[in-house]
C-alpha cells in the first residue's frame, strides 16, 4: 500500500456535532466527540465502517458492516473515561498489554489487560491511499527507573471491504530487555449456530482450568466445563455454539 497523503489530527477537531473530514466516491471519515467527552473516528466505505477512539489505546469501538454490529451485547452507550478496560466494557476489540496482559492472579500488581488498553495516545493521524483509509496513534511510554517504549497501533480499511486490518507496532526502548505480552482482545457479538474453525489442530487447545476471580462459575458451568474436558482428551474441542446459557461466565481456551 503506497500512502498518498497524510491528515494529522488534533483534539480540537472533534466536536459533539459531527465533522465529515474526508469525503470521496469510495470513504467517508467522520469526527466527533462523546458527551462523555471521548474522542471518536468513523471510517466507513460501501459495505459499513469502523469507529475507533484515537487518542483511548485506539480501542475500536464498534466494527459494522451489511448493516450488522460484529460487537458483542454490552451496557455502554457511550465509551467512558478510563484507566482501566473494565470500566469502558462496551467496545469490538482492544489492544491487551503491553508490559503485562490477562487477569492478574494472586501475585500480580498489573491492571486487568494491562496497562495500555486505555492509555492516552500521545497523537493520531489518517493515511490515505488509493484504496484504502488508516487511523494510527502513537502513544511513549516512559518510567524512571522502569521501561521505556513507544506503540503504534493502527486499523486499515479498503473500499468495498466487510474486514479490515488491525496492526500494533511495540519498539522497545529501554536499554534493557523489555518484557512483552500483547493479545488482541476481540469481543465479537454472539452468532447462534455459529462454527469455530482454525488452521490448527483441535489437539492444540487446552481449556482454561484455573477460574479467575471476576468469574462466579455456576455448578451447571462447572459440569460444562467437564463435558469440555472430555472432548479434548477424544482429540475434539467446542466447535459449534449451540449452548448460549452455557458461555456465560466465558469459556476460554489456549492455543
Amino acid at each position: 500500500m503506497s500512502i498518498s497523503s497524510k491528515i494529522y489530527l488534533n483534539k480540537s477537531y472533534f466536536k459533539e456535532n459531527h465533522t465529515d473530514i474526508i469525503e470521496n466516491d469510495d470513504f467517508k471519515v467522520t469526527l466527533f466527540r462523546y458527551p462523555s467527552g471521548i474522542e471518536s473516528v468513523k471510517i466507513a466505505n460501501s459495505k459499513g465502517y469502523v469507529e475507533l477512539l484515537p487518542y483511548m489505546g485506539q480501542i475500536i469501538w464498534d466494527a459494522e458492516f451489511n448493516g450488522i454490529s460484529l460487537r458483542l451485547k454490552n451496557i455502554f452507550k457511550e465509551p467512558k473515561p478510563a484507566t482501566c478496560i473494565v470500566d469502558t466494557y462496551g467496545c469490538f476489540a482492544f489492544h491487551s498489554g503491553l508490559l503485562a496482559n490477562g487477569c492478574p492472579g494472586p501475585e500480580d500488581t498489573h491492571p486487568m489487560h494491562g496497562e495500555f488498553s486505555c492509555a492516552k495516545m500521545d497523537e493520531a493521524w489518517l493515511e490515505i491511499s488509493d484504496d484504502s483509509v488508516s487511523l494510527v496513534s502513537k502513544y511513549e511510554y516512559c518510567q524512571g527507573f522502569s521501561y521505556h517504549y513507544i506503540a503504534q497501533p493502527s486499523v486499515s480499511l479498503k473500499k468495498d471491504a466487510t474486514r479490515f486490518t488491525i496492526h500494533m507496532e511495540v519498539t522497545n526502548l529501554t536499554c534493557t530487555e523489555m518484557p512483552l505480552q500483547y493479545m488482541c482482545h476481540m469481543n465479537y457479538a454472539y452468532v447462534d449456530q455459529g462454527r469455530i474453525s482454525s488452521n490448527i489442530p483441535a489437539t492444540a487447545f487446552k481449556l482454561r482450568e484455573s477460574i479467575p476471580s471476576h468469574v462466579h462459575p455456576t455448578e451447571k458451568w462447572l459440569a460444562y466445563n467437564e463435558e469440555i474436558k472430555k472432548l479434548q482428551k477424544e482429540g475434539r474441542s467446542l466447535e459449534v455454539l449451540d449452548q448460549p446459557d452455557m458461555y456465560d461466565p466465558e469459556i476460554v481456551f489456549m492455543a
